[in-house]
């Protein structure tokens, strides 16, 4: 039986990500990234709340919380760890938030995917 087309019941906005320029390391290996307005990608997809009442009641509540989800086509050309991101959307709260790509994206299964949004992206508050 073939899987039905589903699609997702938020709509799309257009995503745009500053990727980061990794400096030099210091002497403990660590490097800061820095962002430039020539180095961003802008893709199309869609935005659901994160999941910071279910980490508070895990017993982590000092922990970063995520506060947006993201769900995007496959963008597997582009790594997008440590990135910065603004979400266009209609509510101003969200508009003129900056957030910062929490962690490694994930890909689902082509397969296992309804619709063409396979890659997950927790994003939390950019602080900087």
């Amino acid at each position: 039986m073939p899987v039905p087309d589903f699609k997702m019941p938020f709509p799309r906005v257009p995503i745009t990500f500053w990727l980061p320029i990794w400096g030099e390391q210091d002497e403990f290996g660590n490097s800061t990234p820095s962002y430039s307005d020539d180095n961003t990608f802008t893709v199309q997809g869609c935005y659901v709340p994160g999941d910071t009442e279910n980490a508070i009641e895990n017993g982590a509540p000092y922990r970063d919380e995520v506060l947006f989800t993201l769900y995007l086509p496959d963008t597997a050309s582009v790594d997008l760890r440590s990135a910065r991101c603004r979400i266009q959307a209609e509510d101003a709260w969200i508009s003129n938030m900056t957030f910062l790509v929490r962690g490694v994206p994930s890909s689902y299964m082509r397969a296992a995917t309804p619709g063409d949004m396979s890659t997950v992206v927790k994003l939390v508050e950019y602080v900087g």
